[in-house]
This record gives structure tokens, C-alpha cells and sequence, in this order.
């Protein structure tokens, strides 16, 4: 681990000087500090400041500017600025804080790291997901909209986990058969992403609804089978859902 506490030097006091017409030139710290027309005996006191070094990087996603790799002397301000990739958006620091930019007084060593996560639309629908169908833009109208034409709005479909942009590619469709004693449900496709379930109800306009079963989808069709117990139960959904 490099060192990250430093003593720098602020200047040199000029404690006893016996002679006039002393011109002193200094270069960077720690290099040599001379002086010319120097006839007499002196004492130089350096006087020293602390310094930290103060650090900021990023995970995946993302980059940090400002003060990433700098030595800043004790009380000074420093600042960081988090950059997300497109289609991502900045999540927080390493410490907590969700401030971009940062902007911290320097009283130790440092080192700040900024996160980020997928940018989301108004409604929660993640950039990236459509970014896969091949949409780069309009997002938010893509979202409130049916813009494939297929009754469903693209958060509908982010929700069912369908393609927005075909309209061939739409909700999946229950199918329901019965028998004295059973009940036969059946949906048409499923997606891993999912969760579907089944409600049941004697009144369709009314309700109340009650959730008969719920399933992870498996990538195909899914099956439910029910017992009739009450055989005033004559109405039957899907629901889908996230994770």
C-alpha cells in the first residue's frame, strides 16, 4: 500500500539572517533551495504543511474526474465528478452519498468510488432493454405508446417481457377448459424473467379476485390445473408480473 500522508513544504522561514542582500530561489518540493549573495551565517527553519492524497475511480459503467490522483494539503476542498456510459445512469459513492459532483473538505486520505446502474425511463423501464430491440431514442414515448401496433404501450410490454417493436410478438393468450370436477388454464408462452399468475373470481365485474396459483415462466407454455371446490367460480385470469 503507497503512502497517502505527506509532510509538504509550505515555505522556509528565514529564523536569523546576519547579512543584507540575500536573494533566495527556490525549486519544487523536495528539491534544492539555494541562495546567492548570501556573506554571513544563517538558519532556515522549513516549515512544513500536511498534505493527503486524495483518490477517485469508478466501477464498471462509468468514469470519475475532478481530483482522482492529487496530493491537497489538509482543509482544502476537493471535488469528483461521476460520468455514466450511455444508457446508464451515476448510482452513488463508495461512502454513501449520491451528491454528483462530490465536493468534500480534505482532513484525511481518500479514495471515493463511484457506482452506477441502468437508467430507467419515467415508469421504470430500463434503457437497456430496449436498447436490445434495437431502439437508441424516444424512449419515453416508447414507453407511454403502442408504437409497433399491437395494442400494448412498451412498458406493457416490458412487463410481459415482449418484443416492443413487432407486433407479431404480444401478450400471451390464456386458454381455458373445463370439466365437472376440473379446471384447465393454459398460457400460452412464458418468459424466465416472469411471474405468472392465475386468479380466480365469481364475479367478473365486481370481484373480489383471489390468487390461485403463481409460477416462475420456464420459457414455454405454462399449465395450471384446478380442483372446482366452489363451483360458483366461473371467471379466470392471468396476471404477469416482475421478479
Amino acid at each position: 500500500m503507497g503512502k497517502k500522508t505527506r509532510n509538504g513544504l509550505k515555505g522556509l522561514v528565514l529564523a536569523l539572517a546576519l547579512s543584507a542582500g540575500i536573494t533566495p530561489s527556490a525549486e519544487a518540493w523536495p528539491k534544492r533551495v539555494s541562495f546567492s549573495n548570501v556573506t554571513e551565517n544563517l538558519i532556515l527553519v522549513p516549515e512544513l504543511q500536511q498534505e493527503y492524497l486524495v483518490q477517485g475511480s469508478s466501477e464498471a459503467n462509468g468514469s470519475v474526474v475532478g481530483n482522482t490522483n492529487d496530493w491537497l494539503v489538509a482543509g482544502k476542498t476537493a471535488i469528483v465528478y461521476a460520468i455514466p456510459n450511455n444508457l446508464y445512469s451515476f448510482n452513488r459513492w463508495s461512502n454513501g452519498s449520491a451528491n454528483n459532483p462530490f465536493v468534500y473538505q480534505v482532513t484525511s486520505p481518500t479514495n471515493l468510488v463511484a457506482s452506477f446502474k441502468p437508467a430507467l425511463t419515467s415508469q421504470g423501464t430500463p434503457l437497456l432493454w430496449y436498447d436490445g430491440f434495437g431502439r437508441t431514442n424516444d424512449f419515453e414515448l416508447a414507453d407511454s405508446n403502442d408504437l409497433d401496433g399491437d395494442g400494448f404501450t412498451g412498458r406493457q410490454e416490458y412487463t410481459a417481457d415482449t418484443n416492443p417493436e413487432d407486433s407479431l410478438d404480444s401478450l400471451p393468450f390464456l386458454t381455458i377448459t373445463t370439466s365437472p370436477e376440473e379446471v384447465y388454464l393454459d398460457i400460452s408462452k412464458t418468459s424466465v424473467n416472469r411471474n405468472y399468475s392465475i386468479d380466480a373470481t365469481t364475479n367478473m365485474i365486481t370481484g373480489p379476485w383471489e390468487e390461485k396459483e403463481k409460477r416462475q415462466g420456464n420459457g414455454a407454455s405454462q399449465f395450471f390445473e384446478f380442483n372446482r371446490e366452489d363451483p360458483r367460480i366461473s371467471f379466470y385470469r392471468s396476471r404477469i408480473g416482475l421478479p
